[in-house]
C-alpha cells in the first residue's frame, strides 16, 4: 500500500480542486493512503495544476511524483477578455514549467493543452499521459426528455462578463422559440443584462447563480443544448457533465473542449482570440440543426461521455501511473 501526497489540498471551487475530489474515492480503493501534508511520510505525490505551497517541496523531496497539468495563463487570453495581467501569472508560469521539467510522469488534460505547454515551453517529454476528466456516470445521467416547442438553451459555470455578452448575442441570432439558463457565479450588473434583454426579446431567462453539487445533474437535465463559446479552455468540467447528462455541446472548435465533444455535439471554428459575428452567426446555426436532430444528438453526447469521460476509467488510468512511479 502506498501512501500518496496530494497537493494542494482539494477543497477550492475551482474545477482543477472539483476533479480531483471526485477521483479521491476512487484513489481509495487500489489501496492508496492519501495525506496532503508534506512533512508526513509519503511515497509518490499527486501535484495538481500549481501544487499550493508544497508544490516545490515536492521538488525538492526527490520523491517520485505525477504532475496533472492543465495549461498556462496565456497572455493574449487576457488581452482578449480585457482582464488585467500581473506578476503572479509570471510567477504560476514559471512553476508550470519547473513541474513539466522535474515530474516523473506528466497527465495533460487534453492533446490541446500538450501541443499549447510544449510550444510555450520549449520541452520535450516520452513519459506523459492524455487523460480527460471524468464524472460518475451514474450520478450525471440523462432523464426521459419531454418534446416541446421551445428549447432551453444553457450555460453552466461561472460567468464572466464576456460570456453574458456572447450568450446574449448568440440568442439573438435564434430563429426559434428558446429560453436561457444560466446556472453559475454571476456579478450583479450582468445579471441586470440579462434580465433586461428578456424583458425586451420575449426571451425567458432564469438565472440560477451557484448551486450545490449534487443539483448540478437536475440542471443539466433542464437543458436541451449546452453552449460552451470559450475559446481555448484545456479541460472544462462543465462539458464533461453535460454530455454524461446526454445534453448535446455547442463548443469553441479551438481548445482542449473539442476533444471532449467528438460527436455529442458541434464544434465551431473561430479565431481563438477574437469571437467575431460570423462566428456567432454559426453558433446559432448549429444549435438550431441540433434541435432539429435532438434525440440523436442526446444519444451521441451520452456515449461519448460513456467511451472516454467515465470517472471509474480516468481515476484507474491515474492509480496504474502512481503505482508505477513509486515503485
Amino acid at each position: 500500500m502506498s501512501k500518496l501526497l496530494i497537493t494542494p489540498k482539494p477543497e477550492s471551487y475551482g474545477g482543477p480542486s472539483l476533479a480531483m475530489r471526485r477521483m479521491l474515492p476512487y484513489l481509495l480503493a487500489r489501496d492508496f493512503q492519501i495525506t496532503n501534508s508534506l512533512i508526513t511520510r509519503w511515497d509518490v505525490a499527486l501535484v495538481n495544476i500549481l501544487g499550493g505551497k508544497q508544490g516545490v517541496g515536492v521538488i525538492a523531496s526527490n520523491k517520485p511524483f505525477l504532475y496533472r497539468s492543465a495549461g498556462y495563463y496565456v497572455p493574449e487570453i487576457f488581452d482578449r477578455t480585457g482582464r488585467p495581467w500581473n506578476w503572479r501569472y509570471d510567477i504560476a508560469n514559471m512553476l508550470v514549467k519547473l513541474f513539466l521539467k522535474k515530474a516523473n510522469w506528466i497527465v495533460f488534460q487534453s492533446q490541446f493543452a500538450k501541443s499549447m505547454l510544449s510550444s510555450a515551453f520549449n520541452f520535450k517529454r516520452d513519459n506523459f499521459s492524455i487523460i480527460h476528466n471524468g464524472v460518475d456516470l451514474n450520478q450525471f445521467r440523462p432523464v426521459a426528455a419531454k418534446k416541446k416547442d421551445t428549447i432551453t438553451v444553457g450555460v453552466i459555470g461561472k460567468m464572466r462578463h464576456e460570456r453574458v455578452k456572447t450568450l446574449i448575442q448568440i440568442s439573438s441570432k435564434l430563429s426559434l422559440p428558446h429560453n436561457l439558463l444560466v446556472v453559475g457565479a454571476i456579478n450583479d450588473m450582468d445579471k441586470l443584462i440579462l434580465q433586461q434583454y428578456a424583458q425586451q426579446n420575449n426571451v425567458a431567462v432564469l438565472v440560477t447563480g451557484p448551486v450545490a453539487l449534487n443539483i448540478l445533474p437536475e440542471m443539466y437535465n433542464k437543458v436541451d443544448i449546452f453552449v460552451h463559446s470559450a475559446a481555448s479552455d484545456w479541460c472544462p468540467n462543465a462539458v464533461v457533465e453535460a454530455l454524461a447528462c446526454g445534453v448535446p455541446v455547442v463548443c469553441h472548435a479551438y481548445g482542449g473542449t473539442a476533444e471532449l465533444v467528438g460527436k455529442g455535439g458541434i464544434c465551431v471554428p473561430g479565431s481563438p482570440f477574437h469571437l467575431e459575428e460570423e462566428f456567432i452567426s454559426k453558433v446559432a446555426d448549429s444549435i438550431i440543426h441540433i434541435q432539429e436532430n435532438l434525440g440523436q444528438y442526446r444519444d451521441q453526447a451520452r456515449g461519448r461521455a460513456e467511451e472516454a469521460l467515465n470517472i471509474c476509467d480516468t481515476s484507474s488510468r491515474y492509480a496504474e501511473i502512481l503505482t508505477s512511479i513509486a515503485h
